[in-house]
Parts: C-alpha cells; structure tokens; sequence
C-alpha cells in the first residue's frame, strides 16, 4: 500500500499525494518485471509483404527481425511489445489461418528473411493441431507446412543467424528441391561391369540424378581414357585388374 500525505488546497478540498520513497518503490517495480512478448499472428497462406488485411510469414519474420512492424497487416495482428525493449523476452510466431485440413505456406521467388532473433514459431497454435502425446511413437497433428520447392534451386527454408535461438513446434517443411548433375555412367565390354554400371545407374536415378548410360564401350584402353577426359563419369572395375592396368601403363612404377 502506498504511504500518502493529506493535502489541502486553498480552495479546500483534499487529494493524495503519494510519499517519495513510495512511489520511487513502485516505479523500480514496474521496471522490473518482464515485457510480454510480441504475439504476431499469421492468417494467411500468402508469401508477399502487402497491404492484404492478412498477415503473411514473410511479414511477421521481417517485423521480428526489424523489431517493427512492417505494414498494418502485422500491427493488426500483433499483441505485446517487442523483445528489444528492457525486459523483452523472445517474441512469438503463431498462426490462425481459416478453414479446416493442413495450411501450406508456398515459398515463391526468393527464401524467407534469415531469421536473426530470438524467438518460438508455434505451429500447435493452428486450430486442431495437436502435440505428441506417445513415447514411442508420434500421434501429433500438423496442420502448418512450410513449401520451399517454389522458392529456387538451393534455397533454404527457414534460415537461423548466430546468436537468432528459440525454438519451433507444429510446422512441417518442404525443402526446396536440389539440383543435381548429370551422370554418364560407362562400361568395358564385360558382363560383369555392364551389370554393375545398371546397378551403379538404377541406384543413381532413384536419388534424383539423370543417368546416361555408356555400355560396352571396348577394354580398358578405350574406357580409362574416357574416363579422364571426361567423356564418362564413372565406371565399375576390379580395382586389383585396375591397378596392373595402370601399372604397365606407368613406367615410374617400375624405376624408368
């Protein structure tokens, strides 16, 4: 309770004045407790920063990196100040988007901002989405998925900066796809190696690589020549064949 004195004014009525040493006591109070964090909303499955009466996650990273908001949309959808101010913890990303099933967020034209600040992207906050509740298995609901195969070859999903922390729960992502060279596969005119070149293709292939195949191309004076040049990638030998092969042909492993 605040310690008062009882004033008198000349025209004769009373107010409270509170004593100093109270007030100096309340006011280190209120500087002491910890600033609520920035809650952004995301509503919308949109990837622009545009005046839309949604708020996007492009925006709601960009305010949070800024620590402002970055256009009306955001403000709208904000509560809490953000972490910069004294006392300010990690802001928070949470997601109200309409309708029922999974929300995808396409990533198009360029990656999300790096994200640069501390903070809890809480993809459980999307009505119906449910946490694991089993030890050895995982009954989640994810309803918040993140499409970065619009956003270029090699792009990144989400992107954390040193000294950025905090943690994420309730999102699923999908990378963007990686490009992959083109493999010319090749082979001597033995079964066995055209055999082994399938097997080296088919493995090849089933992980993303377009694979040519160059099969019984002659004997080893054909195939290891093309090889270092280039004109095939890869080719499958008996390493110890391999070795007295190059060593007939190299006459510094014999002292000349």
């Amino acid at each position: 309770m605040l310690d008062a004195t009882l004033n008198s004014s000349r025209f004769g009525r009373y107010w409270w004045t509170p004593a100093l040493p109270s007030v100096i006591g309340f006011v280190a109070l209120l500087l002491g407790q910890t600033a609520p964090a920035a809650t952004i909303t995301v509503t919308g499955t949109g990837d622009t920063i545009a005046l839309d009466t949604f708020a996007s996650l492009r925006e709601v990273i960009t305010s949070i990196n800024n620590q402002a908001d970055v256009n009306a949309d955001v403000t709208n959808h904000r509560s809490g100040f953000y972490a910069s101010l004294a006392g300010g913890t990690p802001d928070v990303i949470n997601f109200n988007i309409a309708g029922s099933g999974v929300k995808t967020i396409s990533v198009t034209g360029t990656q999300l901002p790096t994200i640069v600040r501390p903070l809890t992207i809480n993809g459980y906050s999307q009505s119906g989405a449910a946490v694991n509740t089993l030890a050895n298995s995982d009954n989640a609901t994810i309803l918040i998925e993140l499409d970065g195969t619009g956003a270029g070859s090699g792009a990144n999903g989400l992107t954390l900066a040193a000294g950025s922390g905090g943690s994420t729960g309730g999102a699923a992502a999908t990378a963007s796809p990686v490009t992959r060279p083109d493999v010319i596969v090749g082979s001597t005119n033995f079964y066995e190696q055209t055999t082994l070149g399938e097997l080296y293709s088919q493995i090849l292939e089933a992980n993303g690589y377009k694979v040519t195949r160059r099969f019984n191309l002659g004997n080893r004076e054909i195939v290891e020549p093309a090889l270092e040049s280039g004109q095939i990638d890869l080719d499958a030998e008996y390493l110890a064949t391999l070795l007295a092969f190059l060593d007939k042909r190299t006459p510094e492993f014999h002292g000349r």
